[in-house]
């Protein structure tokens, strides 16, 4: 499986926020099944599903094969709803457990391969130090991404 790590948009009021709430250079996070199936969870959206690509958006990529993933392991959470009580109180670990926003989807993808993310609130800049110890990230263009460059 593989962990996308997505550049903050300045030029965007939501990239903005969500870069300064997780304290770091990331604004979104998604994930790529061992399948190779794009999934993440957005605000616009407002659930879990297949990531509508940004060809130009800048990214990092974690690649762990020894990881696998399935389609049919995350598919009972395709659909849950974001969650953006979690997202704007983040600082303060206040969220909606029945929701997810996309670090949260990441966790709950990396448990579901046998990953341990127990990092607390989930935080790219956590999450990154976990698979940091395990492979280096490959930063690209995520039309990169989708050409499979990696």
């Amino acid at each position: 499986m593989k962990f996308v790590f997505h550049a903050a948009d300045f030029t965007k009021p939501f990239g903005v926020v969500c870069s300064i709430l997780t304290i770091g250079p990331w604004s979104h996070g998604s994930f790529i099944t061992s399948s190779g199936t794009h999934y993440d969870t957005t605000a616009s959206r407002g659930f879990l599903g297949i990531r509508v690509p940004q060809p130009n958006r800048r990214c990092v990529v974690y690649d762990v094969p020894e990881f696998v993933l399935t389609d049919e392991d995350i598919s009972p959470f395709i659909g849950t709803k974001y969650d953006l009580l979690g997202l704007l109180f983040y600082p303060w670990g206040v969220q909606d457990d029945s929701k997810l926003f996309c670090f949260e989807s990441q966790v709950v993808a990396a448990k579901l391969a046998g990953l341990k993310m127990d990092i607390g609130k989930p935080s790219p800049l956590k999450m990154i130090q976990i698979l940091e110890k395990m492979t280096t990230g490959v930063p690209m263009k995520e039309s990169d991404l989708m050409d499979g460059e990696i």
